[in-house]
This record gives structure tokens, sequence and C-alpha cells, in this order.
């Protein structure tokens, strides 16, 4: 209940892992640098019911770079963005969940990103479901917003299945270098749904090795540089049927052993799906790859293969009355 207010810096600033016991219903007004400055492992300690106005209203809450490592904590919503400066890791031994608040939006300085389970025998999970009313936005922080301001959520080997994204926006990302999305997953499976993948200056959504979707529908694409998505063929059914894409390209299928036991399906999308190399659909138990109806199949001339090999499988279209 304190209101802080005129300073030619910051409004707060704690240093060095320094965290709140409380912080509710404050009012920070009319601050020249950002209204709180603190580490990523006690921004979870900003409470409830503060308001930012005035001049602060145009910085957020400064948030430094470093390792979440708290067993579960949440980033509640506040009146400005939480701007990210850095890198942080979420990530610990013994596992660490960070979830983000319906409403909250994160910001991200240039070359700022998100990296979760980073660190070798580290665990990570990041819960971040919105609702349609109140989205959970990852953007840049430049007043003029382009493709490529800040890197990327990299979802990393440790990764938990439980890691949610649900009505979020992703938007300004791809800035790690030309091969990694605005999400980037290595040898983890996430859930994507009711989101908004937009202004990447690489591609939308990079997944890396043996990761796939838990589930994944209801997202929408739009001006990403390259594919809106890359994965690898084994895991390309993964991608859901309700999805849009308003891009020049559709996802890029990775060349890969399409090795599933049993059958899978590769969905009707709005665009074509991209093989690039050689897909081999084979198992010793038998492989079927059913393709929907009205799904289009193009093939990249980057590679020296681009092709399906299917032996001891079967490769069918699916029926259709039309």
């Amino acid at each position: 209940h304190c209101n802080i207010q005129y300073s030619p810096n910051y409004g707060v600033a704690l240093e060095s892992n320094a965290y709140f016991t409380a912080f509710t219903n404050n009012n920070l007004a009319n601050i020249t640098n950002h209204p709180i400055k603190l580490d990523a492992n006690s921004a979870h300690t900003i409470g409830t019911g503060n308001t930012i106005t005035g001049s602060s209203s145009t910085k957020g809450i400064y948030v430094d770079g470093g390792t979440f490592d708290k067993a579960s904590e949440t980033w509640l919503a506040q009146t400005v963005p939480y701007v990210l400066n850095g890198t942080i890791y979420i990530q610990s031994s013994a596992g660490s969940q960070l979830t983000i608040e319906a409403g909250v939006t994160i910001s991200f300085t240039q070359g700022s990103q998100i990296d979760v389970s980073y660190g070798s025998g580290t665990y990570g999970t990041i819960i971040a479901n919105g609702t349609s009313s109140a989205p959970i936005t990852f953007t840049s922080a430049s007043p003029s917003p382009t493709a490529g301001d800040w890197d990327a959520i990299f979802l990393e080997d440790g990764t938990s299945s439980n890691t949610s994204f649900d009505y979020c926006v992703f938007e300004y990302g791809g800035g790690y270098n030309a091969y990694t999305g605005i999400i980037d997953v290595t040898n983890a499976n996430i859930s994507i749904n009711h989101s908004s993948i937009q202004h990447s200056t690489t591609y939308g959504i990079t997944l890396n090795d043996a990761s796939y979707f838990g589930t994944f529908d209801n997202n929408t694409f739009s001006d990403c540089a390259t594919y809106p998505i890359s994965i690898y063929g084994n895991y390309a059914h993964t991608i859901g049927a309700n999805n849009t894409f308003n891009t020049t390209l559709g996802p890029r299928v990775n060349e890969d052993e399409l090795s599933q036991t049993g059958t899978v399906t590769w969905h009707k999308l709005n665009m074509p799906y991209y093989i690039d190399g050689t897909l081999y659909i084979q198992s010793t138990s038998g492989t079927t790859l059913n393709i929907e109806p009205g799904t289009q199949i193009k093939f990249t001339q980057d590679r020296k293969s681009t092709r399906l090999n299917s032996s001891h499988t079967d490769i069918t279209r699916m029926p259709s009355s039309a």
C-alpha cells in the first residue's frame, strides 16, 4: 500500500537474488527508468494489486538474465510487461517449474531468450496457459518491433512433457540464427494450442531430433520468413488438423525414418507438406502412413535425393466420398 514515485532511476531495485517477502497494492508512478528491477529467481515475489502509471508505464519490470531454479512458482499478471534481458534458464537437478499467469506480457531485449533445461542433468517445465480474453504474449521490447529482435524460447532435452502453451502469442523473435525458430525444441515433446506464431525472421517452430507435439491444434502462423514448422518425418503426424498457415510455405518434413509401429496419419492442412530429403517409411513390424484427402505434398530441390522410400509398408490415401 505504498506510493513509489518521481525517481530519476529505478523505483525499486533488488540485487543479487534479493526478493520481496510481500509486495502488494503498491503504486509506482513517474519513474524515469524501469519501475522495478530484479533477478529471474525473484520475479515471482511481485504480488497482486500493484499499479504502474504515468511515465513508468512505458517501461516494464526489468528481469535480469540468470537461473530460475525454484520448485514451482508463478509470474503474476501486472499492469506492465516483464522485460527480460539476457538468458533466463529454467532448470535444476530436481526439476523447476515456472508458470506464467494468463494476461502476462513478456518482452525481450535484443538477443534475449528463455532456455529450459540447458544444463546437463537438469529438468524444467514452463506452463503458459492464457485464455481467449487474456492471452500470454512473448514479444519484442523494442518500441518499433521487427522480426528477429529477440532470440527464441529453447526447450532442451530435460524439458518436461507437462510444458504447455495455450492461448499465447509469439512474435518478433527468431533472431538466434538462420536455423532456429521463435520456439526451438530438442528431444522433447510439448503442447501448443490456440496460439499465434508470427513475425519471425526465420522459422516459426523448429523441432530437432526426437521432438514432437503432445497436442498441436488451433494455431495460426503468419509472416515467417522460411517454413512455419520444421519437424522430422517420424513425428510429422503430431501436427494437428486444425491449424492455419497464413504463410508462403507449409511445414518442412526433414529426412528421417518414419518407423512408427502401426498407423499414423498426416492431416490435411491449408498448405502443403514439404519433404526435404529421403523419408523412409518402414519398420520391422510394418508401418502404415495414411494421408488425408486433399493433402498436398511437395518435394524440395535443394537436396541430392528427395523422395519417399517405402519398404514393407503401406502408403495409403484415406477414402473420400469426393
